[in-house]
Parts: structure tokens; C-alpha cells; sequence
């Protein structure tokens, strides 16, 4: 079985994971990711990432967060959001 390789879907999914992730080892990681995949991402399927996380909404609510507020790298990752 082949799977589609949707670089907008890739996108959505390290963006959401870096949005509450606190700063450990693993946040690297994902930081490492995201640069990659930022790299190889058209500006159309860029547009899609951006839809994407705007329409997305988890299956269950939840008060409990990865990490502190302050941690949280919402300004560091945006660039990737735009060009």
C-alpha cells in the first residue's frame, strides 16, 4: 500500500504538534522537521497548511496543555506559515 505524500497535511500536523510543545529535546526535533518540510512546500500547498490549521478542531476538548504558556512557540514557528 503507497501513501500520498501531502506536504499540507505534513505541515498542519508539525505546526499543531509545535503549538503546545514544551522546550525539550523532542521540540527540537519537531523544529528540524519543520524546517524540512517548509523547504519542500509549495506556496499552493502553503495555502492549504494555513486552511488547514484554521479548520482544524479536536475530536475532545481538554484544559490540560503540553507545556507552560510561556513556553509555547507559536512566534518562532508562525515564519513558516507565511514565505
Amino acid at each position: 500500500m503507497a501513501v500520498k505524500n501531502d506536504n499540507a497535511q505534513a505541515f498542519k500536523w508539525c505546526h499543531l504538534a509545535l503549538w503546545e510543545m514544551p522546550k525539550v529535546k523532542a521540540r527540537d526535533a519537531s523544529v528540524a522537521g519543520m524546517s524540512v518540510i517548509s523547504k519542500r512546500i509549495s506556496d499552493q500547498e502553503r495555502i492549504i497548511a494555513r486552511q488547514l490549521i484554521e479548520d482544524w478542531n479536536p475530536l475532545v476538548q481538554s484544559n490540560m496543555k503540553m507545556g507552560n504558556k510561556e513556553d509555547r512557540v507559536k512566534p518562532a514557528h508562525e515564519r513558516w506559515l507565511y514565505k
